[in-house]
């Protein structure tokens, strides 16, 4: 507008007036009639699908507390069959060991309200879930005689119950009665035995691991967590109330905001508990779906109801009950009568904006122009006599002016747009930091120019995250400018039309040098030459860094095939930075395929899980003075239907890398945990057996792994001194105060600690007295090289040695002749591990092992 003159301005802005009125005018009019429209459909088309959704958000609210629950007594029934806790009798063990599962549930908010034990003999342990930590034990066995309820667990000293109740039976309450072989089941709904006479809703399922031991484990979803489902559902302005009723039409949940007067109609009292009156139940009963409700007296409801069976995977029981939501009609009424007065108003706009473009279409473009062509048509039949009568016919030319004066504006525009344009697509096309080009802008570059081959090598700043953590934007941008500055002469050397230089990521540049490849070779040892760098950052400090760099060569030209070379820089780039790597590499097609390979390992390792494709073996670690077994080893093995027998060195640091290692971590645990109490009950443990079971980085360092290996070996019922953890050297330099708290608490319950590969890492002696460990393992590199002369035989001695002056028993691993075994027994070494002895083997060559050794100590 700031193009035109003023009076062309007030013009076309009465025409932009005049257009948005009558846009506004015809807006309401439309909408309007549409909601009248609507209005005589309004069950089908708003009310009906709004209902449903509120009915499905409470469904499905329900399904995930059930689901919940589910998993939870599918779990707790799988540690109760697999564990050897005996499940009659005395029952305090029973309530250790429900204590430790319900405590990871008892929440602030817990999901569950009780977790509770019956057997075929009226036995009971019985816990009450109250939030943040609070728990209440019931306790009914034969040392037990009544319900007896206790306010910490029954099995600490000097505890006392607080109320019994007399002649209780579990096996009459219709959580246990309705147990079946179907698992996980729901029992019909019920009200507790207590004065608040709150309902409970009871997921089941049997144990039966032998006639003795045998009966129903449940747990009682939180009747509090259901009632902020429906709490949840009246916050939204159509619903009026939100009900589950059973099939006496009795309410056993409710959230609602309706008046006094709606409650009088639609509900009515029954010994406390509300319930719909008759005439709500008379057009209730055999229907599903929306039903209008009508009365002269109270207006209109709209219902909507489903059976709480239409929850996936619930079973038939549920259908006894069902979801209601209500909502008023004449609210939804209401809404839509203010629409007929808003189409008066709609039509008032549409009549005041017409007017305004009419006058001003007419007397700013029509007359204009009809005197124009009358001009015209009077000069072609030289009717006009002189230019003095012509200016007088039309003064000004006022037509022509605004034509011409809108062409100039537009002009402008689109001029100004272009710059616009031309701006954003620098900012694209290239990076802010470096001054190279951007991915975006490569490919364009490459595509604007005549190449047939070229070599892509990809740059990249080692540690350049933790380099980034340390430095500002500014500093950043400084580091970027220095590292061209100091590349571009050799960059120089290369005729500039020939090379694109891109910067690929946040810590790599990419570089594209078109031709042969043997053209490259000059620019690329001249790379090389200098790899590690001192770049400013704008201030008075400057940074080393080190340049790694991977090169791959394209021989055809087209997108698809440049953007597969780029990639395989970044294989060749992370080759180079592999120990060993040198920090340069070229690609080759076996990298390609190793991370093919690599690839599919990571899918499969995520299904062996589930299909039960890893197992223990086991290395006996024996006693060098009598050969007798002192302990085991448990190691992991992968026997995949698709890559046959994988290595351990393989696939265990694939799991690291990819953070599946907590998953195979927790999986050895209870697999060897399970494997030990196997043995102790088969009475093949010695006293001061343990079990070692290696520790990896990423798995020490989640936050809950005291809790994890501290469940799952409870479960099995295996005591934790039957299990010793083993610690890597690397492990203790990454965080050592958390992993300290860690193994300290294992420590203090009763697991022992072993060094793993000592004298291989970094650690000090001090290591040895912060965690407390128990032994010291021997790496086989001193164990092979102890039998050699020079000063390796020497440093085994000094390592036992300082392992016995800090009374740590030694392992030795590896070893695997006569004299190694002579040697370390002179040195003063406890235990060896190696072939000498015992190679690793099954859970079933192992018991045979054990029972062979046996024998021929006892001969």
């Amino acid at each position: 507008m700031r193009f035109l003159r003023r009076d062309h301005q007030w013009k076309i802005g009465q025409l932009v007036f005049g257009a948005l009125i009558c846009f506004i005018g015809f807006l309401t009019l439309f909408g309007a009639a549409g909601f009248f429209w609507l209005q005589h459909d309004l069950e089908e088309k708003i009310v009906q699908p709004l209902l449903e959704r509120e009915v499905n958000r409470v469904l499905e609210g329900f399904r995930s507390e059930y689901l919940a629950g589910s998993v939870f007594i599918k779990q707790m029934q799988g540690l109760m069959l697999e564990s050897s806790i005996p499940l009659h009798g005395d029952l305090r063990a029973l309530a250790r060991f429900i204590d430790a599962l319900a405590r990871r549930e008892n929440t602030e908010e817990p999901r569950f309200s009780y977790v509770q034990f019956g057997n075929s003999r009226g036995e009971l342990i019985a816990l009450n879930l109250k939030g943040e930590g609070s728990l209440d034990y019931y306790l009914q066995d034969e040392h037990h005689p009544g319900l007896q309820q206790f306010d910490q667990r029954p099995d600490a000293d000097g505890t006392i119950p607080i109320g019994i109740t007399r002649d209780y039976d579990p096996r009459k309450r219709p959580w246990y009665a309705n147990a079946t072989d179907e698992c996980p089941q729901v029992s019909p709904i019920y009200f507790s035995m207590g004065a608040d006479a709150q309902w409970n809703a009871s997921i089941t399922c049997p144990v039966n691991r032998s006639p003795e031991d045998q009966g129903v484990i449940a747990v009682d979803l939180s009747s509090s967590r259901l009632q902020q489902l429906l709490d949840a559902a009246i916050g939204q302005s159509l619903v009026a109330g939100v009900f589950i009723v059973d099939d006496h039409d009795r309410v056993l949940l409710k959230s609602d905001r309706l008046s006094a007067a709606d409650k009088h109609f639609l509900l009515e009292g029954e010994g406390g508990k509300p319930r719909f009156s008759e005439f709500v139940t008379s057009r209730l009963s055999g229907n599903t779906g929306l039903i209008n409700l009508k009365t002269d007296s109270q207006g209109k409801f709209l219902i909507y109801q489903q059976p709480l069976s239409k929850i996936d995977g619930a079973p038939s029981e549920l259908m006894h009950y069902r979801v209601l939501v209500i909502s008023s009609r004449d609210q939804l009424l209401s809404v839509f009568n203010s629409f007929f007065w808003m189409s008066w108003i709609a039509l008032g706009f549409i009549l005041a904006g017409g007017y305004v473009l009419i006058r001003v279409y007419r007397g700013s473009v029509t007359f204009p122009l009809m005197r124009l062509r009358r001009q015209a048509e009077q000069v072609a039949f030289r009717d006009v006599m002189s230019t003095h009568r012509f200016d007088l016919l039309y003064p000004r030319g006022w037509a022509i002016e605004e034509i011409v004066s809108v062409q100039d504006a537009v002009s402008r525009m689109a001029g100004s747009l272009y710059k616009l344009y031309q701006e954003l697509r620098e900012q694209v096309d290239f990076d802010q930091e470096s001054g190279l080009l951007s991915p975006i802008g490569i490919i364009d570059r490459l595509d604007s120019t005549a190449w047939q081959q070229a070599t892509v090598c990809m740059v990249e700043i080692s540690h350049y995250a933790q380099l980034a953590d340390t430095l500002n934007k500014v500093a950043l941008r400084h580091l970027w400018q220095s590292l061209c500055a100091q590349v571009a002469p050799i960059w120089a050397e290369f005729p500039e039309v020939r090379m694109v230089r891109c910067r690929y990521s946040e810590s790599r540049v990419a570089l594209v040098m078109l031709g042969a490849p043997q053209e490259h070779e000059a620019i690329l040892a001249r790379l090389r030459q200098d790899t590690e760098r001192v770049l400013g950052t704008g201030v008075a400090e400057e940074v080393r860094v080190f340049l790694c760099f991977g090169v791959s060569h394209c021989h055809e030209r087209s997108r698809a095939t440049m953007d597969k070379s780029l990639a395989n820089a970044v294989l060749a780039l992370r080759q180079a930075q592999q120990p060993g790597g040198g920090g340069y590499c070229v690609f080759q097609q076996a990298m390609l395929e190793r991370e093919e390979r690599v690839q599919a390992l990571l899918a499969a390792m995520d299904s062996a899980h589930i299909e039960d494709e890893f197992t223990m073996v086991y290395q006996p670690i024996c006693d060098l003075q009598n050969g007798r077994m002192h302990g085991v080893e448990a190691l992991m093995r992968w026997q995949s239907p698709q890559f046959g027998a994988v290595s351990p060195a393989e696939f265990i640091p694939l799991a690291e890398g990819s953070e599946r290692i907590s998953q195979l971590g927790a999986l050895a645990f209870r697999k060897v945990a399970a494997d030990v109490a196997q043995l102790q009950r088969q009475g093949l443990l010695h006293a001061g057996f343990t079990a070692h079971v290696n520790v990896s980085v990423r798995q020490a360092m989640n936050a809950h792994f005291f809790e994890q290996v501290r469940d799952i070996v409870l479960a099995a019922g295996v005591a934790p001194s039957l299990i010793t953890l083993e610690l890597t050297e690397s492990l203790l330099i990454d965080d050592a105060h958390h992993l300290r708290a860690q193994f300290r608490q294992l420590n203090a319950l009763g697991f022992g600690l072993c060094l793993d590969d000592f004298g291989t890492g970094y650690s000090s002696l001090s290591t040895l007295h912060d965690f407390d460990f128990d032994c010291v393992k021997l790496d086989r590199s001193f164990i092979v090289r102890s039998t050699e002369p020079g000063r390796a035989s020497s440093v085994l001695p000094a390592i036992v040695g300082i392992a016995r002056s800090l009374q740590m028993c030694c392992v030795a691993e590896g070893v695997e002749t006569a004299a190694q075994a002579d040697m370390l027994r002179a040195m003063g070494c406890e235990y060896v591990q190696g072939y000498l002895y015992a190679r690793p083997m099954a859970l079933t060559q192992l018991t045979a092992w054990i029972t062979e050794n046996s024998g021929a100590e006892a001969a």
